[in-house]
């Protein structure tokens, strides 16, 4: 974050949002006969944004609302991996990079001359990836160094 004047700034973002999840199933393949196979994905998003940030900086405030509208790329990454099946199941990984953007804002209570920590952010993350949209939303807690 970089101050242009008491009440505008430019910021950059930088976040990484992360989910696993393992599940397995059965299958008819054939009349009577069942197989079960088991799989595990690994996700992750990486945000990569820069935009404008609307704050109070007056150095007597202690509480410092602000809003941001920041723009950028994300990328996507899906990994499927199978084991312990019978079936002929392959892993898969996808990954993509589109745009995104972050629209919110959130509250800062100063600390001291050098920190400030961030009570709450909340943040619209919609990502374009993949032919497809993701409407996403952010929630972050956090300590500003100055």
């Amino acid at each position: 974050m970089r101050n242009v004047n008491r009440y505008f700034g430019i910021k950059a973002d930088v976040s990484g949002a992360y989910r696993n999840e393992d599940f397995q199933g059965t299958i008819q393949t054939a009349p009577g006969v069942t197989s079960t196979f088991r799989s595990e994905t690994k996700g992750s998003i990486y945000n990569f944004l820069g935009g404008v940030q609307v704050k109070d900086n007056a150095s007597e405030a202690r509480l410092k609302p602000f809003g941001h509208a920041l723009a950028g790329v994300a990328h996507v990454r899906a990994k499927i991996r199978s084991s312990g099946s019978s079936l002929p199941i392959q892993d898969f990984t996808f990954h993509d990079t589109g745009f995104a953007a972050g629209l919110g804002g959130g509250l800062d209570i100063k600390i001291n001359d050098r920190f400030d920590f961030r009570a709450i952010q909340v943040d619209y993350n919609p990502i374009y990836s993949g032919s497809r949209f993701d409407n996403n939303f952010r929630f972050s807690i956090g300590l500003i160094i100055k």
